[in-house]
């Protein structure tokens, strides 16, 4: 089960918020539940609300229902309310997937060929498209030692 939560925060009251927030994903996480990604969105202007986006997961319906009657979410009304103005939860299912990965392959010495993992990579994932970027890294005797861009397609 997944769910888009927004939560508005009182003005002033972020560190409130964040103490519940906390308190609120231990008890979510007795229950299966997790809060997999959070978007803070700063208020507009002095004196306005902020927001954050939450994506939540729970295992199935009986586990996020169990999280809502568990007695110490219960006990944390008074500080829900103190921190928080409005809540909105969409229940939604997983999208599309974007087939995307963004891999760092970091090796010492002369002797390894990151070249080989990377195109090892390449060949398992069946990637059409790939951008392979070579950064040399640490301290160099001969400071003039270029990044070489590998990639066939031009990095932006």
């Amino acid at each position: 089960m997944l769910l888009v939560v927004t939560l508005t925060i009182r003005p002033g009251a972020l560190e409130a918020f964040r103490d519940f927030e906390t308190r609120a994903a231990a008890i979510m996480a007795k229950h299966g539940g997790a809060i997999e990604r959070a978007i803070y969105v700063p208020p507009a202007r002095e004196g306005e609300s902020a927001r954050e986006v939450h994506i939540v997961s729970f295992p199935d319906e009986a586990s996020f229902a169990a999280y809502r009657a568990d007695e110490a979410l219960t006990a944390l009304a008074p500080l829900r309310s103190a921190a928080i103005a409005q809540t909105e939860v969409l229940v939604g299912e997983a999208g599309p997937e974007y087939r995307y990965a963004a891999v760092d392959i970091f090796s010492c010495g002369e002797v390894l060929q990151p070249e080989v993992a990377a195109n090892y990579l390449v060949e398992q994932f069946a990637a059409e498209r790939t951008s392979i970027v070579e950064m040399q890294r640490g301290m160099f005797l001969n400071s003039a030692v270029p990044i070489v861009n590998k990639s066939p397609v031009p990095i932006s």
